[in-house]
């Protein structure tokens, strides 16, 4: 893989390799949490419907 993949896959994830097991990826929810705060925000125009919960619907 890439080295910047790497930094940001080891960034949201934790592996671990043992003998008996091979590799174990376990995910860092703090991480993902923080990752979760920054999505943004969605908007929905339309010059028919006005009702914001029709406009959801039909879309």
């Amino acid at each position: 893989m890439r080295s910047r993949v790497r930094e940001v896959l080891s960034q949201i994830f934790r592996s671990e390799t043992t003998p008996k097991r091979g590799t174990v990826v376990k995910p860092k929810q703090e991480a993902i949490d923080a990752a979760a705060r920054n999505y943004g925000y969605f908007a929905l125009l339309s010059n028919e419907i006005k009702d914001p919960i029709e406009a959801l619907a039909v879309y």
